[in-house]
């Protein structure tokens, strides 16, 4: 029996922990940044989770569980997780240190989500039960692991409408133990925690496996659902390590008159009275499995090289918008398949979304039906820039940049203007390598990003450029990939530095201002030549930069490329007519502000 002063004396390290989790639930329900933030041993480690919240509908939208700090992840006494649903390829709910201060335990810095790659998942063998009429599902997920780091508790993440029920770790049966909104919890060795999207096997010991049972109501104002209609399960409802990428194999049980789908290539398909369970295999190592199901009827199908292509779409059927969908996807493969590499899937489907807006999904694709023939084709080419070299959403989103000029620059020949919205993103002083939100960022992961690759064709020409997206779909299949691992490849594909062009267009968020300080025209011997001086202004230092010069006389038209790497330049074109106008062509060439005479 424990005395009353051994009670106290046990509760005493857990009080401060315990003060601070009222103080932050309190902070967060009254909505108010400034009361948050002073919770913080410095705002500037609270900027992320504002601007998440801000995304979410607010601060009152976010709860916060504290924690011991897991085995083996430093010496701060305790962590914090600031949770909520997140919609896929989204926001992510920050886990932060907390430190002790002379004011107090307060939240310290962020702990980055992809330092959890220590342990890996190899492959998710997952079997869910869709509950339709009660808006739920049940969902069983055994993880063959791979330990890079035995050091460190492993850290999962799975969105927190999910309630863990039963946990075994290497093969043995683990309690289950939840840090809930009120109370700081204690964890012991073997047992796993549950802390708002975290689940934590409690343990340094080498991890083989693990498998988790877990249900929830998926009845959000996100884009997730299910109901008697339908079902879409695609964010964080597998339990994953930092986003990295694995095969999957996925068992849905679900209404027998639904289309179900997952990744990959269907296993197995059986019917039991009004219920049916289908089975996918996907050996392609993907980020993101989804479940997509619903009272789906087929509206078109076409057999192209042998793969079989089809729309769904929910009652009334548009037959006539039904055989354009497969047709467009058809296409898109074949110019896709053709440039790049093997599409690896016998077929593709596309499925009407509700209230979903679309998602890529290697082998299917989800989207509005007013935007399903709009953007298959962008969708079809994740396959190859997302599915086949994978992006976890962790770092930055290079796969939406390099999908948007694959399939809007190249394949639509930008009749999207792509490359007009690229142009003015140069007042977002962000760069690409920290766009991992693709929908934040006024959306310039893809247009900026499109445009910064057209850039890239225009300095390494397009025969390198397809060359080095050859290279990347085959050589990182299965590997995650970043913006710092695509220079290597192009590097490689066009035997050129471009140290340079990283530093200036990925890593940079500082652009030039471009003028023509004068301009005059001679003759000389006969020919027509007009001298332009452009001066570069705007960046610490002067930017390599290539651009068209043009000149216009009525229908007379003459144009010249031109590089610059100085303040100012002065170049001579020639020409057989004497020009009226002198312009400036930057687009997709440089990322840059023009001011024209």
């Amino acid at each position: 029996m424990i005395s009353l002063v051994a009670a106290v004396f046990l509760l005493q390290p857990a009080a401060p922990a315990q003060q601070l989790l009222d103080n932050l639930r309190l902070s967060l329900s009254t909505g108010s940044e400034a009361r948050v933030l002073s919770k913080f041993a410095r705002p500037e480690d609270a900027a992320y989770l504002l601007r998440m919240a801000k995304n979410r509908g607010g601060l009152r939208n976010v709860r916060v569980a504290i924690f011991p700090t897991p085995p083996g992840w430093g010496s701060a006494p305790y962590w914090a997780v600031f949770h909520t649903f997140q919609d896929i390829e989204s926001d992510h709910d920050p886990v932060h240190e907390l430190i002790r201060t002379e004011d107090g335990l307060l939240v310290g810095r962020e702990v980055p989500e992809r330092l959890a790659n220590f342990n890996r998942i190899t492959k998710a063998a997952v079997s869910a039960r869709i509950r339709e009429t009660q808006s739920s599902a049940s969902i069983t997920a055994n993880l063959a692991m791979q330990g890079a780091d035995a050091k460190k508790a492993t850290l999962f993440r799975l969105n927190d409408v999910y309630r863990l029920e039963v946990a075994t770790v290497n093969a043995s049966p683990a309690d289950v133990v939840v840090a809930g909104d009120a109370v700081v919890p204690e964890v012991k060795e073997g047992q796993v925690l549950r802390a708002g999207s975290l689940i934590v096997p409690w343990t340094t010991k080498p991890l083989q496996n693990a498998s988790f049972g877990y249900s929830g109501t998926v009845a959000t104002t996100g884009e997730d659902k299910v109901n008697s209609r339908l079902c879409y399960l695609t964010a964080w409802w597998v339990p994953s390590t930092a986003r990295l990428p694995h095969p999957t194999n996925v068992t849905v049980e679900g209404p027998g008159d639904w289309e179900i789908r997952s990744e990959g290539v269907l296993k197995k398909s059986a019917r039991n009275g009004n219920r049916q369970t289908v089975s996918y295999e996907c050996d392609l190592p993907i980020s993101y499995p989804k479940i997509v199901g619903g009272r789906y009827r087929l509206a078109g199908s076409l057999t192209d090289r042998g793969r079989l292509f089809r729309a769904y779409q929910f009652e009334p059927v548009d037959s006539a918008r039904g055989r354009q969908t497969v047709e467009l996807a058809a296409k898109a493969v074949a110019w896709m398949e053709d440039r790049l590499a093997k599409f690896p899937f016998p077929g593709y489907d596309t499925f009407d979304a509700e209230g979903y807006y679309g998602i890529e999904s290697y082998s299917y694709t989800l989207l509005e039906k007013n935007i399903v023939n709009r953007f298959v084709s962008h969708e079809i080419g994740h396959t190859y820039f997302g599915g086949m070299a994978p992006s976890a959403y962790v770092v930055d989103s290079w796969n939406e940049s390099v999908t948007q000029y694959v399939d809007s620059v190249l394949y639509l020949q930008n009749a999207d203007r792509s490359l007009e919205q690229g142009l003015r993103s140069t007042n977002l002083k962000a760069p690409l390598s920290v766009m991992a939100e693709p929908h934040d960022w006024q959306g310039h992961s893809y247009m900026r990003g499109a445009f910064v690759m057209r850039m890239l064709e225009h300095e390494i020409g397009l025969d390198a450029t397809m060359k080095g997206l050859k290279a990347l779909v085959t050589e990182r299949t299965g590997k995650e990939t970043t913006w710092p691992d695509l220079r290597p490849v192009f590097e490689k594909a066009s035997g050129r530095d471009l140290a340079w062009f990283w530093s200036q267009w990925v890593t940079g968020a500082e652009f030039p201002n471009l003028q023509i300080v004068r301009w005059t025209n001679e003759t000389w011997n006969g020919k027509n030549q007009t001298r332009v001086q452009v001066r570069q202004s705007g960046t610490p230092s002067p930017f390599r930069l290539r651009y068209r010069i043009r000149l216009t006389r009525g229908p007379s038209r003459k144009e010249e490329e031109v590089t610059m790497t100085a303040p100012e330049a002065t170049f001579n074109v020639p020409s057989d007519f004497k020009p009226d106008k002198v312009e400036l062509d930057v687009l997709g060439y440089a990322l840059v502000d023009v001011e024209q005479t």
